[in-house]
This record gives C-alpha cells, structure tokens and sequence, in this order.
C-alpha cells in the first residue's frame, strides 16, 4: 500500500473534525442534563414580558383608572394568553386580568355577548369595549376610549402648503405620523383657519407652512392660543414674517437658516441632518435619547417679548453644530467653513405655556420644532423620532 505523507495528513484532518463534532454534541448533552429547564424557561418570560413599545409602557404607567380584561380563551391556550397580557400587568396594577376557559364558561361569556375564543372583553365602570382581534395597537386605543372622558380632536391646518398628513407618499407623505396619532386616539381633521370653526379643546398642528398666513388668520390663532388652546408648530423652511411676528409676542424667534453638524449626524448623510441628544426635563422627552432633524431651523427665545408667558428650550443640537448662513452656496461647494457666526449648542425645540389677556384662568400651550421632516414616512422610523 502506497501511503503517502499527503493522504497521512488528509486523514488526520478528518479525524480531528469528527473528534469536534462528537465534543460539541457531547457538551450540548451535558448542559441539557445540568441546567435544569426551569431556568430557561424564566429567562424566556423576562423577554416576552418587556416585549411592548415605548408609547404603551408610558400609557399604562399613567393609568390612574381600574380596568377589568376578561380573557375567553380556548382550552390549552391558556399560557400563551396568559403571557401575552402579563406583558401589560408588568408595568400598571389598573390592568386586572381575569381568564375564562370560553367553553366551560358559558354563563359569564353570555353577559358580555362572546360567542368566539380569544375575545378580550375591557371593563371600567358601566364602558364595555369588545376585542375580537387583539393586537397591541388595539389594545391601547379601547383603554385610552375607556380612561378618556371625551374623543381628542387634531385639528390639521391647510392653505399655505403645509405637510400633508393623508399623502401616503414615501418621502413627502406625512400618513405615517396620522395613523400614530389616530392609534392613540385621536381624530384627525384637516381645517382652513379663515374657513373653519376650531374647537377650543383641540390641538392644533401647523406643519412647515410654505406660503404666509394673512393677519385675520393669525389673529384667530392667536385667540386660539390665548384662551387656553394648544398647538405644534412645525418649522423647517422659510414660514414667512407674518408667522414670525406671531411667535414673537410669544417671546420665541424662528430663524430662515439651518443648522448643521458634520460630527453628529447621520452615516453618510449630509451636515443638514444633525441628530440631537442633549435634551432638558420635560414630559414630551420623557425615554427620549436621540431624534434626527433634517433641514432644522434654529428656536430661539427672545427675551425681549413674551413677558407674559412661560418658555423653555427642550432639545438643543451639539457643541459642533453651527447655524449655515449661507446655505445654498454650501450646499452646492460641499465645502463648510471653519469659522461660524452662531455655534453648538443651538435650540431646536422649544416650549410656551402663555397666560394672556382673553381668558387669564386658562393657560396655552406651543410646542415649536424646528423641523418638520423628522415625522414625514421616510424619517419617522429614525431613532426616536416617532417617540417625542
């Protein structure tokens, strides 16, 4: 037999790769007979219990209202429903959970009218809302119907070329931002300020208006806003001199210009799309670490307006950051400048809580951002946008 040093070494490798094999399933053998399954099993329902999104973990931390969830099940699905609304009990006591096998349940299942498995049946006083479909979105808007006492009204103003909330457009649509809305139960309406008739108890939403607004449509905003009413303004352009005398008598001033930031910003995308992580305490910024605003427009306060309302800076862009004074002719060079008029950090969000004249028991309340871009359908999904 010609054996030679080649095949010898050949078949030492194959050797050494059976010799693996049989170590890997041997050691896989001896972990499964050690480590009891108990503890697998714990490991496993700690992840399926955090298994909710950052907006319904902030809704049922602020429930103040005893719910009732009855669970008609069918038999042997009891665990599976059983961790899918143990996910809700980890983070508010007012979920009260109750489960009924629906076939050995038939008296309990008749008063409330279920006749299919998996029906989840909400309960808060004498409000009964009926789930035959359970998904999380579900889920949050029939506890925000119940713990509500009336429907929220969103009020879109249109006519200047603002964003449009019903485009389902990738890029320019804005449809995205409506359905997370209407999820937390809100009805969204589309209005014309010199036309329509505002309900004092609405938010109102201005997004990146391209055309001015003429003096009787601001005067009617402000109105709005000093008998109590809310709205957010979104920037992120030229908004025009009218609007920026608006917000002066808030003591708030929206600059034309952009901010940009070369060091934190998004991979591979331009300084004009500066990511923000320095934030003040708020509520609206409450688990918010980092949000991307395209084409912001820097939100200053003016301390020489505004003497009769409230403001405070939210968010601010970085230390590297720097208002671009000439935009067009960067934009086009690619080239940035070393020196800047204005640098980081630069405000970006701001909020008024205003007590004027109309109705001095009654306080407004702006939310003024300095992009608008951030919540259209192809930023909303980056970082944390959709969450502030």
């Amino acid at each position: 037999m010609n054996i030679t040093v080649k095949s010898i070494s050949a078949l030492k490798e194959k050797i050494n790769y059976v010799l693996i094999v049989i170590l890997s399933i041997l050691t896989l053998i001896f972990i499964q007979i050690i480590i009891p399954n108990d503890i697998v099993r714990i490991n496993l329902s700690n992840v399926i219990k955090t298994d909710l999104s950052m907006y319904t973990k902030n809704l049922l931390k602020n429930i103040s209202r005893n719910i009732n969830v009855y669970v008609f099940y069918k038999r042997g699905e009891y665990k599976k429903w059983y961790n899918t609304i143990n996910k809700y009990t980890t983070f508010t006591k007012a979920i009260n959970p109750i489960y009924y096998d629906l076939d050995r349940n038939p008296g309990i299942a008749s008063i409330y009218n279920v006749s299919d498995y998996n029906t989840i049946v909400l309960e808060y006083n004498a409000k009964i809302i009926v789930l035959n479909n359970f998904s999380e979105v579900e889920m949050n808007k029939s506890i925000l119907k119940l713990i509500q006492d009336k429907e929220k009204s969103i009020y879109i103003i249109r006519g200047h070329g603002e964003c449009d909330f019903f485009k389902e457009n990738e890029r320019t649509g804005y449809s995205i931002a409506r359905r997370v809305l209407e999820e937390e139960n809100y009805k969204l309406s589309e209005v014309y300020i010199n036309k329509d008739v505002i309900d004092q108890n609405s938010l109102l939403i201005v997004c990146n208006p391209t055309k001015d607004m003429n003096l009787e449509e601001l005067n009617k905003i402000h109105k709005f806003i000093s008998n109590g009413g809310n709205m957010l303004f979104l920037s992120g352009g030229d908004i025009g001199n009218n609007i920026r005398e608006l917000f002066k008598k808030f003591g708030i001033r929206i600059e034309d210009n952009f901010i940009a930031d070369d060091k934190n910003k998004l991979y591979k995308y331009d300084a004009y799309s500066p990511v923000l992580s320095n934030f003040t305490s708020h509520p609206i910024n409450n688990n918010i670490s980092a949000v991307v605003f395209p084409l912001c427009n820097p939100v200053y306060l003016d301390e020489s307006n505004g003497s009769e309302s409230q403001r405070k800076a939210l968010a601010f862009t970085s230390n590297n950051s720097w208002v671009e004074d000439n935009f067009r002719e960067t934009v086009k060079s690619g080239a940035y400048k070393e020196q800047h008029n204005v640098s980081g950090p630069i405000p970006a969000v701001v909020a008024v809580s205003t007590n004027m004249n109309y109705n001095p028991k009654k306080d407004g309340r702006i939310i003024i951002i300095g992009s608008s871009l951030f919540i259209n359908n192809y930023f909303i999904n980056f970082l944390n946008n959709k969450d502030l």
